[in-house]
């Protein structure tokens, strides 16, 4: 088995890439996503792989799915973006539609083993990634491994809490670190801000009405002094959380990707003054803390880089 498909599976797009042991992208696809229901993104995901494999043989295909997977690696226990998936069997569904050689894992914890394969995890047997985006996710390596613990959920990183009587949490927690660090976290608190007067220099770049992290992150660095605070408050949020696992496990690197990674010049003051304040004095001078380098593509690498390490067959 010398070249797999990966796969990142999304509420709006399927990415998908053809690699090879080395892991060499040999090719890239990305479709819209057709729906939401569960046969006919399956049908889908079928497709796909058909494409990518050509006539003579399917290969083997590893999908990152964005929900939990249950301790039998086979079936979703929910997926937010995919709102009716409830302990659905997308392997055996797979493998009914002939993909016989088929996996699947957490996008999140995908994305970290593709940052520790290809990325600037490279050089360290253990590390963990968060991903900042519409939540926070995240994934643990150890042993340049994922590790999923032992009910199968290790990685969920979003809900470390920071803040015991902060604000209410989806989980049903309250104070976590998703509500402090995650792109929704910083619009609301950017919209709170600006009903009060601030954010002077915070607009839209698209000309909407709505803005996004990338344009508070422009403000900030045009001179926005609350911009630069909300971004200041995520980091400090975020370091709260790393200094945590710093002293639990002193993990020698930790990545930081998901959407808000482009603004992590504007987060990394914040986060390196909790650690240092927090952490023990010499893994906190040890420890690397850097942005992601594989950006949208880390979802599929790593799934290729599992099929690779599972050698899985139907």
């Amino acid at each position: 088995m010398d070249q797999v498909i990966g796969i990142d599976l999304g509420g709006t797009f399927i990415k998908a890439g053809l690699v090879d042991r080395s892991g060499q992208l040999l090719s890239q696809h990305k479709v819209a996503t057709r729906g939401r229901e569960f046969d006919q993104v399956c049908d889908q995901i079928a497709e796909v792989v058909r494409e990518i494999s050509g006539p003579d043989q399917l290969l083997p295909a590893c999908i990152a799915v964005p929900g939990g997977i249950c301790p039998d690696k086979e079936t979703i226990s929910q997926a937010p973006n995919f709102p009716r998936w409830n302990h659905v069997k997308l392997v055996s569904a797979l493998r009914n539609r002939g993909l016989s050689q088929v996996q699947i894992e957490n996008d999140a914890n995908l994305a970290a083993l593709g940052e520790s394969w290809l990325g600037r995890g490279r050089d360290f047997e253990h590390m963990v990634l968060f991903t900042l985006g519409t939540g926070v996710g995240g994934g643990v390596i150890l042993n340049r491994q994922i590790w999923n613990g032992t009910f199968g959920m290790a990685g969920e990183l979003g809900h470390i809490p920071i803040y015991p009587e902060g604000l209410l949490c989806g989980c049903g927690g309250s104070g976590c670190l998703e509500q402090y660090a995650s792109a929704t976290a910083l619009i609301r608190a950017a919209k709170a801000a600006q009903s009060r007067g601030l954010c002077p220099l915070l607009r839209s770049s698209s000309g909407d009405a709505d803005f996004d992290v990338r344009d508070m992150a422009d403000a900030a660095r045009a001179g926005d002094a609350d911009c630069q605070a909300l971004f200041a408050a995520a980091g400090q949020a975020l370091g709260i959380a790393i200094a945590g696992l710093l002293n639990a496990m002193n993990f020698p690197f930790f990545a930081i990707g998901g959407g808000v990674s482009p603004a992590f010049d504007l987060l990394q003051g914040a986060i390196w003054r909790e650690v240092k304040g927090r952490a023990f004095r010499q893994p906190a001078q040890g420890v690397i803390i850097q942005a992601a380098e594989l950006g949208n593509q880390a979802g599929f690498l790593g799934a290729a880089r599992l099929a690779f390490l599972n050698k899985v067959t139907g």
